[in-house]
């Protein structure tokens, strides 16, 4: 404060004494009224920016008292910029000495703005580089601020986020029983400087459509990959040491050990985006390798959409067949609902008893603690845990008594508990909806008789087999038709007649690449077109192919007889069973997929670690 006075007595000295040498009336003649004009033009300029610089100088001294002592910001910026300021205006009151006429004033202004500026731009350079990115100044967005606060009545202060709130939007939550336990945990995430990238790492994900993210962190580098539609694909590249404090984020907010990084350790927590009204739940599991850590993160995105059979992408004929099923218009049966790893299964089986009626029937289902099925409306539920050496066939006896409509097991995991379901379908007409790991449907059959039940029984019981298989789609903004030539639509089985054209992933002109610099809003990277984006991959989302195994008395018959399945798969085959290869030909035809795409799916032993659309973006 005693500065500012000092400057406004350094104003007073230089400008009063011009006023009061003025000349008296009787000695002015015309050059000297010109004169004598510019002269008090130029004192009033300059003491309209000496005022100005006392404001900045007063901004400065609050400035420094509200972020400077945040931002570590030496109180000595006022006392340089207000002596620095008070020299150079001492300096330009010297002007009208040397300077006459238009002269001193077409000089006069510029000089001052540069007064103004010079001593304050080093200060907020500095300032700039430490505060967050809100609160910088003399940027564009605080210009453009400032400038409509100038228009406002009741000034609108400039939205300044905290550290934590750098980054994309997004919110994390940790998972636990201990509400403040969970706030303590959270807000020590928030102060790591893994937490902002953390929240990219998850932001970029969950654009990309990813349901998994791999970290691998060794001593050469780290590795991030993105699973997309159930293929391995490379994510952004990070140094190891922003890796680690990720990883330890997570840990922090998942109730787990920041610091152990070779011990295998769980961690739960959620985030929101970019609905902020959506939580999703976040499994992640890490473990300690001989060169770094590894660690795996399962986003749980739910089933909003997935709940019938017809957003699944099963066929309308194949609705009403399974439909009749679940009715209980074919008496009491078994339904069994199978797939490979990771090929819908849960998905799939979420959706059967979604299209079954829960109200007018009563269900209950027996499920293993550490893989259970999402919840289902009006399912009553009972858990066992296998790790204790419990199994489904000491709890069905219990579950016997009530008598139920419709009994659940997604795991069929021995031959007592298919004895007793057996015994419930062919003695009380109750009907049974199971699970199984399988390839394909007659593979899924062969997988249960191994768990050693009565043949008999199971063939009696069994009436429909439901096996999925995931495919990708072609992404509909840069999928391109072609002319299939005859022998490929002769290995396909479709016919010449009335399949004109197929469709593929986009292909690249070499002659006409595409110009990134010209590329209109919205459009793809790759191909140049707009829509939705498939980030380089040529796919976006998936669908299912099934295969609809119905055993009715002939096929019962034949599998009564033989062990082989391929003499099942010929029986099938000639009362109308269609395979997987089949089901997916159709969709290849309907311009879904690609054929490249069915070879990747059907391929017995195939790896995810890349795919043609990856391939071909790497080597654009």
């Amino acid at each position: 404060m005693k500065l500012r006075f000092l400057v406004l007595a350094l104003v007073g000295l230089v400008w009063l004494p011009s006023i009061v040498g003025a000349q008296t009336p009787a000695a002015v003649t015309q050059e000297d009224i010109w004169q004598s004009g510019t002269l008090l033009a130029f004192n009033i300029l300059w003491l309209i920016f000496a005022w100005i610089c006392v404001r900045i100088s007063a901004w400065l001294d609050r400035d420094l008292y509200e972020v400077g002592r945040r931002f570590d910001l030496s109180s000595r910026w006022h006392l340089g910029y207000t002596l620095s300021a008070s020299v150079l205006f001492i300096l330009l009151a010297t002007l009208p000495a040397f300077l006459s006429g238009v002269v001193l004033l077409a000089v006069e202004l510029p000089l001052l703005i540069v007064a103004i500026l010079v001593p304050l731009i080093p200060y907020v350079n500095v300032r700039n580089k430490r505060v967050l990115e809100d609160m910088k100044i003399l940027t564009p967005r605080h210009i453009r601020h400032s400038i409509a606060n100038m228009f406002r009545r009741k000034k609108k202060p400039l939205e300044i986020k905290m550290p934590y709130e750098e980054g994309p939007p997004v919110v994390f939550h940790s998972e636990g029983p201990d509400t403040m336990a969970n706030q303590v945990r959270i807000i020590a995430a928030r102060n790591m400087p893994g937490y902002v990238p953390a929240k990219t790492l998850v932001a970029d994900a969950v654009d990309a459509q990813a349901d998994r993210i791999l970290i691998d962190v060794s001593a050469g580098g780290v590795r991030v990959q993105y699973d997309i539609d159930g293929v391995w694909q490379p994510g952004p590249a990070w140094e190891r040491e922003p890796a680690e404090q990720i990883l330890a984020c997570f840990k922090t907010m998942g109730h787990a050990n920041a610091e152990d990084r070779r011990s295998r350790q769980t961690a739960h927590f959620s985030f929101t985006y970019p609905d902020p009204k959506h939580k999703i739940p976040v499994e992640m599991v890490s473990q300690g390798t001989a060169t770094g850590e590894r660690a795996l993160l399962k986003f749980d995105r739910g089933m909003k959409g997935l709940d019938s059979l017809e957003r699944i992408g099963m066929r309308s004929s194949q609705q009403n067949l399974v439909s009749s099923y679940l009715k209980g218009e074919h008496g009491g049966c078994m339904v069994l609902v199978s797939a490979p790893p990771a090929g819908g299964f849960t998905t799939t089986f979420y959706a059967v008893l979604k299209s079954m009626d829960r109200l007018l029937r009563d269900f209950v289902a027996v499920e293993p603690v550490q893989d259970r099925i999402p919840y289902v409306e009006n399912v009553e539920v009972t858990t066992y845990d296998p790790e204790k050496g419990e199994t489904p066939d000491q709890i069905l006896p219990k579950l016997i008594l009530k008598q139920p409509d419709v009994y659940v097991l997604p795991h069929l995991v021995n031959a007592e508990t298919i004895r007793l379901l057996c015994n419930e379908v062919i003695e009380e007409g109750r009907l049974v909806v199971a699970g199984v790991r399988a390839a394909g449907a007659l593979e899924a059959v062969q997988q249960v008789l191994a768990l050693g039940p009565r043949r008999e029984e199971l063939l009696q019981a069994l009436k429909l087999v439901i096996n999925v298989r995931l495919i990708r789609k072609l992404a509909e903004t840069c999928k391109q038709p072609y002319a299939p030539s005859p022998q490929l639509l002769q290995q396909l089985g479709l016919p010449a007649n009335r399949v004109r054209q197929l469709y593929r992933e986009w292909q690249p002109n070499p002659e006409a690449p595409v110009d990134k610099k010209k590329l209109p809003p919205g459009a793809c990277e790759v191909c140049g077109l707009v829509g939705p984006s498939c980030r380089g991959l040529l796919y976006r989302g998936r669908t299912g192919i099934f295969e609809i195994l119905e055993i009715g008395d002939p096929l019962r018959e034949v599998m009564s007889k033989s062990n082989n399945i391929e003499v099942w798969r010929q029986a099938a085959r000639k009362l109308g069973f269609r395979t997987l290869r089949e089901e997916g030909i159709l969709l290849v035809a309907q311009g879904i997929t690609s054929v490249t795409e069915l070879q990747r799916v059907l391929q017995p032993s195939r790896t995810q670690s890349t795919s043609s659309g990856s391939a071909r973006r790497g080597s654009q």
